[in-house]
């Protein structure tokens, strides 16, 4: 073998481990990144009477799999930012319950998110950076029906 085509045969072996090499590596990339992080948004209130809006704090969040199982639950801080911390990337359900704090009932909110590397998605494929909470002043009055006789009696109590 004369030594040209021994050089041609070390450049095309050199060649195929490099290709392999880059095949090797480009297979492993997802393998190399991290499948979990730290989730966080804002919860936000939505007066309905006023139309005020602005940061909720003190409110619990539950986080749950797309089979329906509890995952964790975080309060949301005086800034209104919620987060879940070391979560697996993938679709989750956010909720909150009802709750009354301070003289307001804060309502039921739901969101179906998406979780990546990238950040929290909607499952249309919009940035989820906020859940809106809708939110209702309380009176000091219980409103309360009575029957008598099958016949309904109104009234109401201060309290």
């Amino acid at each position: 073998m004369n030594t040209k085509s021994w050089k041609k045969g070390e450049v095309i072996a050199a060649i195929a481990v490099l290709l392999l090499s880059a095949l090797f590596l480009a297979g492993t990339a997802n393998a190399l990144e991290p499948q979990m992080g730290d989730m966080r948004f804002v919860l936000t209130y939505n007066d309905v009477n006023t139309g005020d809006s602005d940061f909720l704090s003190g409110i619990t969040v539950s986080l749950f799999n797309m089979d329906g199982n509890f995952v964790s639950s975080a309060e949301s801080s005086s800034s209104g930012v919620v987060e879940f911390k070391d979560i697996t990337y993938g679709n989750y359900a956010i909720k909150t319950d009802g709750e009354v704090k301070g003289g307001y009932f804060y309502a039921k909110a739901y969101e179906v998110v998406k979780f990546t590397s990238s950040g929290l998605y909607t499952l249309d494929g919009d940035e989820f950076w906020q859940l809106v909470v809708d939110r209702y002043a309380l009176s000091n009055t219980l409103n309360i029906t009575l029957t008598k006789g099958g016949q309904p009696i109104e009234g109401s109590v201060g309290i």
